[in-house]
């Protein structure tokens, strides 16, 4: 079976959910909307679930939710259990680089916080930097940055 649509689609259920994955009971997915249509949410249920969680939602004020989260506390909220092998979070540096976080606000004129964090296959080599940096300047030489190195171990 193929859908092939050449200009708008309006999909508009008496459910106000679309419902994708194997029949009777398999593996689902489940696309709907929440607040009278203001809301866009992601569900998924396991093969002999009759349960919708939810996966991922999008608010329309902005702020979007990763996992089973009912009130609007952060423009950006994931829930989970996280472990030492699956973080809740992951950023990944492309190359042998530091991978930085950025903290700022619009009346800082430019300035910025970076942590900074840099793996390595040897603790003396693994570093994590609070990096802060102004009009004025900011860097290595400056009292601006502060560097950890190893386990617990402050330079």
């Amino acid at each position: 079976m193929k859908m092939h649509v050449g200009g708008d689609l309006f999909v508009q259920t008496d459910l106000g959910e679309l419902v994708m994955g194997f029949p009777e009971n398999g593996n689902q997915w489940q696309f709907s909307t929440l607040g009278a249509g203001a809301d866009l949410q992601f569900d998924s249920k396991p093969i002999g679930s009759n349960v919708f969680d939810t996966r991922f939602r999008m608010r329309q004020g902005g702020e979007f939710q990763v996992g089973d989260i009912s009130s609007i506390s952060a423009w950006a909220h994931i829930r989970n259990n996280s472990t030492i092998i699956k973080p809740n979070l992951k950023l990944e540096e492309e190359g042998n680089d530091f991978a930085r976080l950025e903290l700022t606000n619009n009346a800082s004129g430019g300035a910025f916080w970076h942590v900074a964090g840099l793996p390595s296959s040897t603790a003396a080599n693994a570093k994590l930097n609070f990096y802060f940096r102004n009009a004025s300047g900011g860097g290595e030489s400056d009292d601006n940055y502060r560097k950890w190195t190893g386990r617990y171990q402050y330079q």
